[in-house]
Formats: C-alpha cells, structure tokens, sequence
C-alpha cells in the first residue's frame, strides 16, 4: 500500500510531461531528501512507484546501483554502503549507532543528517555537515592565523579572495594560457564535491608548497615560489589556478619540473589519462569509469545526475573535433546530437556533436559524486 502524498502527485505531472516532450528515451531516478525512490524510469520501463532494488527491467541490463549519495545500494537488501555503516532509504535511517554519537547528545544515533538531508550532508556515515560552510570556516581560520607561505610575491588577502571564489563558484577556475587543462577539470571537481579538501589542499600547497592526501603526494617547484600577480594577471588566471593545476601537473611529471608561473603549454602541462585516473581514485578514493572511441549513444546515456563526466577530446579553441586527444572537458548534458559542456573555465551551450572521428572524444571518465 503506498501512500501519495501532495509532493509526489506533482512529481508524477513533471515527470509525465517529460516523457512527453522529450525526442528520445528518458532514464531517471527521483529520489526524496532522505533518499527513498519516488519514481524512475529505465528507457521506457516506467515505474510510477518505488520498486524493489533487485528489479531489472526487462527491455535493459541497467540497474540503479550507485544512487543517493552517489553511495552503492545492495541491489538484493536495497541498504546503502557509506563506509562507517549501512543506510537504509526506505526507512530514512541508520541500520547502526553513529561511531561518533558522542559528540552529538541531544540527536538519535540512527537519524540521517541531523534530520535536515536538504542542508547537510554525511559522506561517510559519521560525521555530517555543510561542505561549502566546512570549506569556508577552514579558509576563515586560515585568515586569522599567521602561518607565513612560500610564495612571496602573492599576498595572503588576495590567495584568500581566490580560493573563496573558487568554493562558492567552482565554476569560476580557470586553465588560461597554461595548457593545464586535466588539473583544471580535477580542480572543478574537488571544489564541487570535496570543498573541504580543496581548501585544505591550497592552503597547505600556498603556506608550504606540498600535500599529501591518501598517501598521494602533491608538490610545486622551488622555482615557483616566485611567481607573481603580473605573471598571472598575462596567463588569465588567479594564484589558486596556478598553485593547485601547478601542483597536479607538477607531481605527475617524473623527470621535469612545472612551473606553472612560466612554463605555459606543452608536453609538461598535459595530463595524461593514467595520471588522472590515479588522482581520481588514489588522491581522492572516487569510483570512476572509463569507456575508450565512446559512441554518440553512450555518451547520451550517461548519468549526468550522479556523476561528473569528463571527456577527453580533441579541441581547436572552444570546438571539439576529430583528431589527437589535446583536451580534457567536463561534459554537463547531452542529447538530440547537442551537448553542453565546461572548458577554458567557461560553459559552452548547445554544441553540434561531430558524428564522425569518434565524435571527437578519445575517452570518457565517469566519476561517482
């Protein structure tokens, strides 16, 4: 017996006028705050109520495995595996006592999030909050320390204002004249999803220009420390740009230094796939995956929700084109042969997909939110 509530019939409008509108097949997943399944469909099965996870629908093999939270769910019990413990979605509780249930008293051990999963966050099953807030109080005890940095010539209020910019605008990084654009997609990454240790990173990168995470080492040159705002101001970006694409470009290089201050575009700057792969799931422990020569429907299949996309392509200016792999983007929506995507620290809308050449994409990597 389900119970319709007044936010679920509109869903079901929404979600029917979709379908409607839409050209082409349509999978998705509607979930509450607390993530019980509302609706979804799978090209075409539709399922106007929550079904059991072990259902597979009949016209596909896909199943919803990795859904709220971006955490797997058991497709035979339907429980969520964060890490410290087991979720369930359907009763909006923990399956087991929060291991640090001491520091919240006046809150039930099982609740999610403090009962408020609209505001806050738990990315490992015992410690919630708000990662912009999080990332934002790290910055402001930075501030108000007086931890010297490395870098002479850029001062700390204006390392500040970036890095602030960077947290509540992710979207705002930029590659610039640098040919960085691997470390720049992985930058807008950490700074959507793991604000927090964005913010540490640059912080320790800026104060001591090293870091280490995961047992990943990231590290800049001597030779960097004296960049300047000048140098800057002609590359189009700011001193966070620098440091934190500095530092990925720079550590994956085993013979050469980067220095990203002077050493611009070139062999040194790009990062290969293996590389980002490995910061990927070594630096930041995410899921990812990885499809060579991806077709025009693979590419419109993908979860755009739940995951951040990344293409490898060949790229004259702001175009994608077949050719060499020079490239990496952060794709944003696709279909009916038009795409959006995120480059040069701008959004580019609507763009033709080449048909021809690969569509122009080397490789797609798929990663876990």
């Amino acid at each position: 017996m389900f119970i319709i509530r007044p936010y679920r019939q509109r869903l079901m409008l929404l979600l029917k006028e979709l379908r409607e509108t839409q050209d082409a097949d349509v999978s998705y997943q509607a979930l509450s705050p607390y993530g019980e399944t509302l609706s979804s469909e799978i090209k075409g099965c539709h399922s106007a109520f929550p079904q059991p996870p072990s259902v597979l629908c009949p016209l596909t093999p896909v199943r919803w495995t990795f859904t709220f939270s971006a955490k797997e769910r058991d497709l035979e019990t339907g429980l969520s595996y964060f890490g410290a413990r087991y979720y369930s979605s359907d009763l909006s509780i923990w399956l087991s006592v929060d291991p640090k249930a001491s520091k919240y008293p006046s809150l039930s051990p099982y609740v999610y999030c403090a009962n408020n999963p609209i505001k806050l966050v738990d990315p490992n099953g015992m410690e919630y909050g708000n990662p912009i807030e999080d990332a934002l109080k790290v910055i402001s005890d930075f501030e108000h320390s007086t931890t010297t940095s490395v870098f002479r010539n850029i001062p700390k209020s204006k390392f500040i204002e970036d890095l602030t910019q960077h947290i509540n605008d992710p979207a705002s990084i930029q590659q610039g004249g640098n040919g960085t654009c691997g470390a720049a997609v992985l930058s807008k990454y950490m700074a959507e999803n793991h604000p927090v240790l964005y913010a540490e990173e640059a912080i320790s990168l800026y104060t001591t220009g090293k870091f280490s995470h995961n047992g990943v080492s990231l590290s800049l040159p001597n030779s960097a420390f004296s960049g300047s705002m000048t140098e800057l101001n002609e590359l189009g970006i700011n001193s966070v740009d620098a440091i934190m694409q500095g530092a990925f470009t720079n550590s994956q290089n085993i013979v050469f230094n980067y220095n990203p201050f002077k050493d611009g575009s070139g062999f040194k700057s790009f990062m290969y796939p293996g590389y980002f792969n490995y910061y990927v799931s070594g630096f930041l422990g995410a899921n990812y995956h990885c499809v060579l020569s991806p077709t025009t429907e693979y590419i419109n299949s993908l979860d755009f929700v739940n995951h951040f996309v990344v293409g490898i392509v060949h790229s004259n200016d702001y175009s994608i084109e077949g050719g060499f792999p020079n490239h990496y983007i952060q794709i944003l929506k696709s279909g009916n042969n038009k795409m959006d995507y995120w480059t040069w620290g701008e959004k580019v809308n609507g763009s033709t997909i080449n048909n021809s050449l690969r569509n122009g994409f080397y490789m797609i990597i798929s990663i876990g939110l």
